[in-house]
Formats: C-alpha cells, structure tokens, sequence
C-alpha cells in the first residue's frame, strides 16, 4: 500500500491533518504502508491530499474503513473506553492543527 501525502517538512512529515491522522493510524495498526509527498495536489484523482493506492485500488475518502476492510482493526485490540479515549484524542489533535493551519 501507497499513501500519497502532502508535503511536510524535515520536522513533520505532512501539515495536512487527515494525513498525519491515518499515517498514526497505520502506525497504530501496523498497516504496510509506504509513503510518497507531494505538492501537487492536481495529479490526484480528486485534486486532494490523502490518498492511498492498494493494488488497482485508489481510496480517498473512506481510508480508515478500507484498512479496517483489509483486517487492520484497532478495535480488536483496544477495549471500548481505550476507543473512545483514542476517539476523543483524534478529534482533539484534528481540531488543533485545523485551526493553527486556518490561522
């Protein structure tokens, strides 16, 4: 599996928050992914950072629930207060980096 992510810099990665969400996701969940960073958005499918290629397979939208459909689940190793813990800590992190990105 491939993930095409928006350019970071030396200390990050990738700025754009869905990217670092599924890149600690896969982390998490030991999805084999490389990555590849881009600034040209334009030579995605839909012109937007994520996406994951797999095989002739393409996603952007539903990432998560295509590594979930491929058998990387955290939910078969967390217990439901770890789960709504990580819930709550992934909105929290998505709402931070969106508004000092906005800004």
């Amino acid at each position: 599996m491939e993930l095409l992510i928006h350019s970071g810099d030396e200390y990050v990665e990738s700025f754009e928050p869905e990217s670092l969400a599924i890149l600690t996701y896969a982390k998490l969940a030991k999805v084999p992914i490389s990555t590849t960073s881009s600034c040209l958005p334009w030579r995605t499918p839909s012109g937007q950072f994520p996406v994951l290629r797999h095989g002739d397979t393409v996603v952007q939208k539903d990432i998560f629930n295509y590594f979930k459909s491929q058998g990387y689940s955290l939910d078969d190793v967390l217990t439901a207060k770890q789960t709504a813990e990580a819930f709550t800590y992934k909105t929290s992190v998505r709402d931070a980096l969106h508004k000092a990105l906005v800004r």
